[in-house]
Parts: structure tokens; sequence; C-alpha cells
């Protein structure tokens, strides 16, 4: 039968979903998420039943997911501006030019402007909600419902822009380059690396919040622990005729006469997510040495791969500074695989110890955030250079930095 190719061509390819699953997960912040909230401001006419829970999981989901939907939204730009040629007229004639026209542009940059805003905000907000207290949430119920709520217009109001430079600028209609074959047609390597590290950044963001609450529980647990204590101490010494009860109070004799009398609040489950983030990050790690050896290393087959996996790895990793921008990626997207399963065990068995527990948090959260950062330089500014800066492109032909080697592979 042969190998199975990485490589499709040498040139850009086109894929099954086109320009990527960009395309597919804009209906959760869209729509799952817009949905919910419009529920969640209506429960009234829906008092005796259980919608207001579906529509809080559905803000859930839809907040979380606007994460991957974002850094989809990145990869899909770029796949665009790569496979795109268009027409520049000029008194010397015209000409065909790489990427897309000024005419894109302006639609595509309001578009990734008002999203990327409605997205964090979306996501922060539904973590923060995630991570109050039930006391906490009641008072700032209104305050982050309007945070939601501009989240949700934000994401709409820049929704439109994409669908009218698609629409009435054919921004992503006819992209240059011929189908993929193999793997990379159904599943690109660029695509799914992205996809899953937006997963994983979503699962470890709801159990960042999974664990302040866990945090707000054990200080309550404690806080009531100390308020029985006291009433123990005021209360009068039992005489020693006294009956013991042996074990038999209020909640035994409720139990007795309801079996489904609740006995205090369920564990919070957030040392399971962390250990499924970590699960995400490392097949996200494992899905960019698969796209470092596949497209940026040229590695035409498996077998090759295989041959020169460690070696390519340990040479884009080994020296870590502030220009080596793929040795960098990899060494945080390898934290990021450790610092969950340490979070996994803090915030399960040292939730009490809440300073620990916050630096562990903030570590991670700084983390995520420069792994996004770098992620985002890789993809428009290449492998080198410094990664304290972005300048932001101010027309279509600067959008894409070309001298990285996306360009470089579209020239």
């Amino acid at each position: 039968m042969g190998q199975l190719h990485l490589l499709a061509a040498v040139h850009l390819p086109r894929h099954l979903i086109s320009p990527n699953i960009h395309v597919v997960l804009v209906h959760f912040p869209l729509g799952v998420f817009a949905l919910g909230l419009f529920l969640e401001i209506f429960w009234f006419l829906w008092k005796r039943s259980s919608m207001r829970v579906a529509a809080r999981w559905m803000i859930l989901l839809g907040g979380l997911l606007s994460v991957p939907t974002a850094l989809s939204g990145v990869d899909a730009f770029a796949d665009v501006n790569e496979n795109t040629r268009h027409v520049v007229h000029s008194d010397e004639g015209d000409r065909r030019e790489l990427g897309v026209s000024e005419e894109q542009w302006r639609y595509l940059q309001k578009h990734i402007l008002y999203t990327s805003i409605g997205s964090g905000l979306a996501a922060i907000g539904v973590t923060i909600g995630l991570g109050l207290s039930d006391r906490w949430r009641k008072r700032l119920h209104y305050p982050l419902l309007a945070v939601l709520i501009g989240a949700a217009a934000l994401l709409v109001f820049g929704s439109h822009f994409g669908g009218e430079g698609i629409y009435l600028e054919s921004v992503a209609v006819n992209l240059r380059g011929e189908p993929a074959a193999g793997l990379e047609y159904l599943a690109p390597a660029r695509s799914m690396h992205v996809l899953m590290a937006g997963l994983a950044l979503a699962v470890a963001l709801g159990a960042l919040g999974l664990s302040f609450r866990t945090a707000a529980e054990a200080r309550a647990a404690e806080q009531a622990a100390d308020t029985e204590r006291e009433l123990s101490a005021l209360a009068p010494a039992t005489s020693a005729t006294a009956i013991p009860r042996r074990g038999i109070d209020d909640l035994t004799v409720a139990r007795t006469l309801n079996a489904e009398v609740a006995l205090g609040p369920a564990r919070t489950p957030s040392s399971r997510f962390w250990l499924l983030a970590s699960v995400l990050f490392l097949v996200a790690l494992a899905l960019g040495v698969w796209l470092l050896e596949s497209q940026e290393l040229s590695r035409p087959s498996f077998a090759e791969a295989k041959a020169h996996l460690v070696s390519d790895v340990w040479n884009m990793a080994r020296h870590p500074d502030l220009k080596n921008r793929r040795g960098d990626h990899i060494v945080i997207g390898a934290a990021l695989v450790v610092l969950p399963l340490i979070l996994a065990g803090a915030v399960r068995w040292g939730a009490r110890h809440r300073f620990l527990l916050g630096v562990l948090c903030a570590m991670a959260v700084l983390l995520i955030a420069a792994e996004i950062w770098l992620g985002v330089l890789l993809i428009y500014k290449g492998s080198t250079g410094p990664v304290y800066r972005f300048v932001a492109p101010e027309s279509a032909s600067e959008a894409l930095d070309h001298h990285s080697p996306l360009a470089a592979t579209a020239a």
C-alpha cells in the first residue's frame, strides 16, 4: 500500500472544511451563548420548569467555547490570506497580488476587533461567574449578566462584518490551491493543533473557575466548623446520667422521614477538569509536533518524521530565549501539561491553602496568556524575532509577515 504521506503537495492545499473549522465553531458563541442569555433574561416565563438551569449551562458552554472559536479564527484568517490572490488596478495595468484586498481587509479588521473583545468578555465573565460562591453570585448577578450581554452584542455585531465580507467582497471564496490528499485533507495539521489548544484552554478556564469555587466552599466549611465549636462551648455540659445519643441527630431523623434530604453542598469536581485539561494540552502538544514535522520541517512520511522526532523537538526547545518563539512555545506547552496535574492535586487535597492555590492559578493564567501570544506570533510573524512586540497591520498587505514560513510557502 505504500507509506501514508504527511504532505499533500508543495503548495498550500484546500481541505474538507474551508478555510477551517472556524465556520462550524462560530455557532456556539453566536447560537448557544446568545440563546442561553435570552432564556436567562426571560426565565420568569418558565418559573415551574428547569429552563433556567439549561440556560446557565448554555451560557457556560457558549462562553468557554468562544476561546477555541476565536483561536480557530486566527488560523482561518491566516489560511484565507495565504490562499487568496486579488487584482490590483493601476495606471500601469492590472496585476495579481497575494493576500486579501484592501476592501476585504476593512471588513475583516472590524470582524476581528469586535469578536475578539466579545470572546474575551464572554470567557472571562463565565469563568468569574463559575468561581463565585453562592453568596457572591447573588450580589454580582446583574453586573455579570450585563457584561455577558455586552459580550454577546459584540459577537453579533462583529459577526455581521464577517458575513458582509463573505457576501459582498467574496472573502474565502474560490481559494487557490488544489485539494489536499490523505490525512491532511480531513484533518489539517495546523487547524487541528489550534483547535485542540483552544479546547484545552477552554477546559482550563472552567477548571480555574471551579478551583476558586472549591476554595470558597472550603472557607465556608471552615467558618461553619468554627461556629459549631463556639456554640458547643457555650452549651451546658452533659450530665453523667444522660443517655448517649449514639450518633442519632436531627439530620438522621430527617433522612428517616425523607431519604432525599440534602446532605450539604456536593463536591466541586475541579480536580477532574484539571486532569482533563492536562490530557488535552498533551494532545495539543502532540499535534503541534505533527505540525512541526509535516509542514515546517517538511518530513515527507511518518517513518522519517518518527526517526527525527526527538532530535527535532530537542533542537527547537533546548535554547528558549526572547527570540526563539518556537522553542518558547514548546517549553510553555510542556509546562501546561504538567501544571494542571499539580493543580489537580492542590485542589483535591489542599483547597484550604488558598494562597498556594492562588499562586498556582496565577501561574496557569500567565502561561495560558503567553502561549496564546506566542501562537499568534508564530502564525503571523514567523518562528524567530522578539516575543514582546506585535505591530498591528495597517493594511491587507501587512496582515501576514512575508518573512514568516507561512508566507514563504504561499509565495
